[in-house]
């Protein structure tokens, strides 16, 4: 069982599902150099080990990077900030980065980063929990006028960590204009996003997990309004 510290740095198996999708819409091998920023506990490894046997990893903090390392041996772990990656340029064909971006305080500076560490023409896997949508509206609210944290993800605290209010529309011109190019986009978590105010929906993962809704994170405009929006990008 997790412990409760972890419990940030876990994501839902409907988001493996779409890594997988994007992983597959790359020219990924067994010896791409695949990195996974800001890696948290490790989840998306177990994916990215089908496809890659070439695999770096790295996050901030101690206690996830720590659990990561036990559970996954023949992976390269550093320690790293999204914002400032201590690696060389230019070195990975596939850069993964997922449910990171809304906890950096400059998400200009972590997309900079994660394009100058990708190869020119390597694809970039990113995520974020997007916060344009009903329930992100009523946590910003609720947040500014109480002090005190409202949770529609279940995960964050707000003396756990940092997190910002960025969109998916927000990232995706931010992406633009550092240079990437758009291959896919697509939202996801239209229950959180829009009826969190529901009692038995609420934070209820195991109904969430079962009907994901990725027809509705697929169709144009509505994409950008789910809990999480998932870009894959091009160098």
């Amino acid at each position: 069982m997790l412990k409760k510290e972890l419990i940030p740095h876990t994501s839902a198996p409907w988001q493996q599902q779409i890594l997988q999708e994007y992983l597959r819409c790359t020219n990924i091998n067994k010896d791409s150099h695949v990195l996974d920023a800001a890696c948290g506990i490790g989840n998306n490894l177990n994916t990215i080990k089908h496809f890659s046997k070439n695999i770096t990893a790295f996050d901030i903090s101690d206690i996830p990077l720590k659990y990561a390392k036990q559970r996954h041996k023949n992976v390269n772990f550093f320690k790293s900030n999204l914002e400032e990656i201590t690696t060389q340029s230019d070195m990975f064909d596939i850069v993964i980065c997922t449910e990171a971006m809304e906890h950096c305080k400059s998400p200009e500076k972590a997309v900079h980063e994660l394009y100058r560490v990708l190869k020119p023409g390597g694809y970039l896997i990113l995520s974020t929990q997007n916060h344009m949508n009903a329930s992100a509206l009523v946590k910003f609210i609720y947040e500014t006028f109480t002090k005190k944290n409202w949770d529609a993800w279940g995960t964050h605290t707000l003396d756990s960590s940092y997190e910002s209010y960025i969109s998916a529309l927000k990232l995706y011109r931010l992406c633009k204009h550092q240079g990437f190019k758009k291959e896919k986009l697509r939202g996801a978590d239209y229950y959180n996003a829009w009826l969190s105010w529901v009692p038995w929906l609420y934070q209820n993962y195991k109904f969430m997990d079962k009907h994901p809704c990725f027809l509705l994170g697929k169709l144009p405009i509505i994409k950008f309004f789910g809990m999480d929006f998932f870009l894959l990008l091009r160098k």
